[in-house]
């Protein structure tokens, strides 16, 4: 039977610190809307010094479902943005000058220089200018920015190739979801306990006290409870926009507390770049793995045996024995507001 997918409402109430950080250039935005990239007539064909380097996309659309996997329970749900949210966002992001913070695929220490140039919320999708711009009809509330892209090497190598396609936003986001990931956290195995045990008092739990699916709890139960067998597992993490996030590095930490072997393989071509953060976690130089291309680093990954890989690369994903690659999607707002709901109760 298929099971409905919880569905969390994101608000950012009266919060100061709630709201969106930064605008990331992405490869899937979750909008599921490509950007337009605007030039003038010359460099429809020719990229010159003349391009304006200007991207236009939605960066949020109201009640548009984003699909989410919870990183350790394995729970998969979904969250939205309200239209009148969005209103609340747009106006505290340019309130604290934010519009000059970007970033590639969520990775903060990859920059990317702009600043938006434009900025509007969709009234009436027939009549807005984003249809005569090419987007098929867009949602009424939908927040469209413009962005000057000042890189003319990201600009190049990004844009104009489509490695990077669209918008995704990150920030720090409320209640409705805070309160949520919260919940799938307080029914963890306890010491000692058997699995015949934990199963029917975490399906109870998440049935009685959430209203899911007995077939979505069940599911998220074994997860949980497979999640703590997985002691002495090689596991293994892309790197760009893996375990270069801070997300990725306190789940390979905690891999590694747990008695994993962890691993790095990513596609790039020298591992130098990598070493600082396999340092800082207490890898070993000779299990980080530059393997020059995609298809090397999933073959590498089937050559060490590893029993899960993270990795935010779809491809990747599908060229792995099956249950072996592992969507990596934890936004770091998500974190964070785990975190300040574990700090808050």
């Amino acid at each position: 039977m298929e099971y409905q997918r919880p569905i969390y409402d994101i608000s950012i109430k009266e919060a100061l610190h709630l709201g969106v950080d930064e605008v990331a250039f992405v490869h899937d935005p979750a909008m599921q809307e490509l950007f337009v990239a605007m030039a003038n007539e010359i460099t429809k064909l020719l990229l010159s010094e003349d391009d304006k380097m200007i991207v236009t996309g939605p960066a949020l659309v109201p009640d548009k479902l984003i699909y989410r996997v919870h990183p350790k329970t394995g729970a998969e749900y979904y969250i939205r943005f309200s239209e009148e949210v969005i209103q609340q966002i747009v106006q505290r992001y340019f309130t604290q000058n934010r519009q000059i913070h970007f970033n590639l695929e969520h990775n903060k220490e990859n920059d990317v220089q702009g600043v938006i140039l434009e900025s509007w919320i969709v009234e009436d999708p027939s009549m807005d200018k984003s249809a005569a711009m090419g987007f098929k009809q867009l949602q009424k509330g939908t927040w469209m920015i413009s962005v000057k892209v000042q890189s003319k090497e990201f600009w190049n190598d990004y844009v104009k190739t489509g490695k990077v396609r669209g918008f995704s936003i990150e920030g720090a986001f409320g209640q409705s979801l805070a309160e949520a990931m919260a919940n799938q956290e307080l029914v963890e195995p306890h010491s000692g306990e058997h699995q015949d045990e934990f199963i029917p008092r975490c399906v109870a739990y998440h049935v009685d006290k959430e209203n899911m699916d007995p077939d979505q709890a069940t599911a998220i139960c074994y997860t949980k409870w497979d999640e703590k067998l997985r002691v002495g597992e090689k596991i293994g993490y892309d790197f760009d926009g893996t375990i270069s996030t801070r997300i990725g590095q306190a789940m390979a930490e905690k891999d590694i507390k747990s008695g994993s072997t962890v691993y790095i393989i990513s596609a790039r071509s020298s591992a130098s770049g990598m070493y600082r953060i396999a340092d800082k976690l207490g890898i070993p130089h000779d299990r980080v793995f530059a393997m020059g291309g995609n298809l090397a680093k999933a073959e590498k990954v089937k050559e060490l045996g590893l029993d899960t890989f993270y990795d935010n690369n779809r491809m990747v994903r599908r060229l792995l024995p099956r249950g072996v690659g592992v969507n990596f999607t934890l936004s770091e707002q998500e974190i964070e507001i785990l975190i300040k709901a574990a700090i808050e109760a």
